[in-house]
């Protein structure tokens, strides 16, 4: 291994930052510090190592009230808006950052939207069917009265249980995740096999989407192998019974699924009862080495391995590393080859790999990313310890704009990532959330006045106010352009007149909004 063996250079204030920057939303100079003191094994295994629940996070939401508040729409979420809010503000708090980072990769990968969720659902749900409506209301034998929002609640709950499955299972072993994410209620809406069942024309959108994105990826396997796993799919639905409330959860049931022989890669098999076919077809999709002209690697490793490492290293070193590079076959490698008890595919552990790689710190890949939207907006929330006012509304809607629509990804194969952040439109509302993170609702006058002596000497001290975003947000030595374009702005402000502290706050405030707009800061 020469990509993925450890990193044993020097370790300094800029490895620690790095790391901090790619394996969650930044550390904060204090935070850097003591990862540099500790060392990169320390610093990138109490990064890893986290409980699969975090508990302090789930303490916080539980003391929040039950009503209509921001913090109880964070708390109690029933639409898409409301979601990503709450999403938001566990990202802001969490104390688990490469947990909520490694979310948002596998909401990338394993794709589900709110609206055919929502759409997958019973309008007529929201008449209710606790009789007290009986001429609208199909069944009136339930405990469910009429609510005009229980199809989004609905769909909130089935997209927040599949959140809460991607947080807690999301570092541990991808064959326990691929088989969860089958029979996720959720996802059986989102790609259709809730409809796959025998004695109908097979419905093969889940089978297809299950190889091309979630594990294989394109040119790995054949049409007749689509077909093939789509039947062994069948069977696995859903419960949405009227009388027992429509609790939308999986259920399988063994006279909808085919019973005939199946044959997936050239394996013959027909296990039938209580879902083994599906857990056989996991299994096959993880060992298949599919031998095809793509990379050297897939002539001897499974392609699932390649291409999820691929995904990994695409997402926490670069977007632009071709999947036939050799740092992709080592980490698969590794991820195939090493058993923790009696499995492989542990993320956790290839995480562990990737993170104390050489090929992570180096230095061509440093500040080589752009940051996607969630980065661009919780870095400066949580580097400067600023508080929404507003997370299920300002935030999300800014989120949105920004081209992130949390929960509602533009497709089944996510965002597109890389340059594709940054355009006319996107710059436009990255500088708008800039400044409204600089207004004194959020950068509070006790925020601003509590740098003096701490970070800034005086009011005066342009540098002090400079060194302070810089040192927060940038991490680097600024460009000698934008250090004079910062100088003089804050100079402009000083000849413009006016009381000494009120100009003073106008000055840091100033400098956060137009650190945020510098080309540096769209780069982690």
């Amino acid at each position: 291994m020469i990509f993925m063996k450890s990193y044993t250079g020097n370790w300094s204030i800029d490895h620690a930052s790095h790391l901090g920057r790619r394996a969650g939303f930044g550390s904060t100079p204090d935070q850097i510090i003591v990862m540099t003191e500790d060392g990169m094994d320390s610093g990138v295994d109490k990064l890893v190592d986290y409980d699969p629940v975090d508990d302090s996070y789930e303490l916080l939401v539980s003391s929040f009230p039950d009503d209509e508040t921001d913090r109880g729409k964070i708390k109690n979420p029933y639409n898409e808006r409301l979601l990503r809010g709450s999403w938001i503000h566990r990202m802001r708090h969490t104390g688990q950052p490469l947990q909520e980072q490694l979310t948002l990769f596998l909401h990338d990968t394993f794709v589900s939207e709110f609206t055919k969720v929502r759409n997958g659902i019973f309008a007529r749900v929201n008449f209710g069917n606790d009789g007290s409506n009986p001429e609208r209301q199909q069944c009136t034998s339930g405990t469910t009265p009429p609510d005009n929002q229980l199809r989004n609640k609905i769909a909130s709950r089935l997209l927040r249980e599949q959140h809460d499955l991607l947080r807690t299972e999301g570092h541990g072993f991808y064959r326990t995740l691929l088989l969860r994410i089958t029979r996720d209620p959720a996802m059986l809406i989102y790609l259709d096999n809730r409809l796959n069942l025998y004695g109908r024309s097979a419905q093969e959108n889940y089978a297809r989407e299950i190889m091309e994105l979630f594990s294989m990826g394109v040119g790995n396997y054949t049409e007749e192998d689509v077909r093939e796993v789509a039947r062994a799919f069948t069977g696995e639905t859903l419960d949405v019974s009227c009388q027992r409330d429509w609790p939308y959860t999986h259920v399988y049931q063994e006279m909808l699924h085919d019973p005939d022989e199946k044959i997936v890669f050239g394996n013959s098999f027909n296990l039938s009862g209580n879902g083994e076919d599906t857990n056989h077809v996991i299994n096959l999709i993880l060992d298949n080495v599919s031998r095809a002209d793509i990379s050297p690697a897939h002539s001897v490793l499974p392609a699932t391995s390649i291409y999820i490492s691929w995904k990994l290293i695409n997402w926490f070193i670069h977007e632009e590393i071709p999947i036939d590079h050799d740092g992709v076959a080592e980490l698969a490698a590794f991820m195939y080859n090493t058993r923790i008890g009696n499995d492989n595919y542990n993320l956790r552990e290839s995480l562990r790999t990737l993170l104390k790689s050489e090929m992570f710190y180096d230095p061509a890949y440093r500040y080589r990313m752009y940051k996607h939207p969630a980065d661009f907006m919780i870095m400066a929330q949580r580097l400067l310890g600023i508080e929404e006012t507003s997370y299920t509304w300002g935030a999300s809607e800014s989120l949105k704009l920004m081209g992130m629509r949390l929960f509602q990804p533009p497709n089944v194969a996510g965002w597109n990532h890389g340059n594709a952040w940054i355009n006319s439109s996107n710059l436009i509302f990255r500088f708008n959330y800039a400044d409204r993170l600089s207004k004194s609702n959020l950068m509070t006058n006790a925020m601003v006045d509590a740098l003096i002596p701490v970070s800034v000497s005086n009011e005066q001290d342009h540098s002090g106010i400079i060194e302070y975003f810089r040192a927060c947000l940038i991490q680097a030595a600024l460009r000698p352009g934008d250090e004079a374009i910062l100088h003089q702005f804050l100079m402009n402000i000083e000849n413009m007149g006016g009381g000494v502290r009120n100009r003073y706050r106008r000055k840091v405030r100033g400098t956060l909004h137009l650190m945020m707009t510098l080309p540096q800061y769209q780069l982690k």
